[in-house]
């Protein structure tokens, strides 16, 4: 990892963090109650958006929420 630049040490210590882990287990059922069925899901409003293949979409849900 330290050839990446970054510090595993750091890595590690985040990983077992027990705010980091309370948040993974909120999102995570926040994600349930939304309908989340796989990775990587996009969620814009109401609209989920699933896959790779769908990033064209989200990028257009995106513009269309920027003002002009």
């Amino acid at each position: 990892m330290e050839s990446l630049g970054l510090q595993a040490d750091v890595l590690l210590g985040a990983a077992e963090d027990s705010a980091n882990a309370n948040r993974l287990e909120s999102t995570t059922a926040e994600a349930h109650t939304r309908g989340v069925f796989g990775s990587p899901t996009w969620i814009v409003g109401e609209e989920r958006f699933w896959g790779q293949d769908r990033i064209e979409f989200l990028e257009r849900a995106i513009a269309a929420l920027e003002p002009s």
